[in-house]
């Protein structure tokens, strides 16, 4: 799923194919040790996939969201948002994070429908490149 996300959206990540093809299945499992990851899944394929990481801040973060072209529109990147967000008020973080690329609006979009808002955050998406990124957060106070 992440090799597929990352050829169908590079503008999307902060990593790439050509960086990632190559790791040893050692390194993918290892990816898995430190966070909760979700798959959605339909008609027996998986279609979609987010992560949810611990953060230094009492927060956590939503990471390497991506749903599959064929499954966009289907509801799959709102049951991933929904997953990663029980995650992290199961593990009673205060808040849960994210980046978006600037200019990608279907994402910001399904965010903003998850009550993710703009903090204000902006950074370059990759080192050595202009585009930029901005920040969105989802408090989530003490809801245990």
């Amino acid at each position: 799923m992440r090799l597929a996300g990352l050829l169908d959206a590079p503008y999307a990540f902060g990593s790439t194919y050509e960086l990632e093809v190559g790791a040893s299945d050692a390194n993918w499992r290892s990816r898995l040790e430190d966070r909760a990851q979700f798959a959605a899944e339909r008609e027996g394929e998986i279609v979609g996939t987010a992560g949810g990481v611990w953060a230094a801040d009492s927060g956590a973060s939503l990471v390497s969201m991506w749903v599959a072209p064929s499954a966009r529109g289907s509801g799959a990147g709102d049951g991933l948002v929904s997953a990663v967000v029980a995650w992290a008020v199961d593990e009673g973080f205060t808040a849960l994070r994210l980046w978006v690329t600037v200019g990608n609006d279907p994402a910001e979009n399904l965010y903003l429908r998850h009550g993710f808002l703009r903090t204000g955050g902006l950074k370059p998406a990759r080192s050595g490149e202009p585009r930029m990124e901005f920040e969105m957060v989802l408090p989530l106070g003490d809801q245990r």
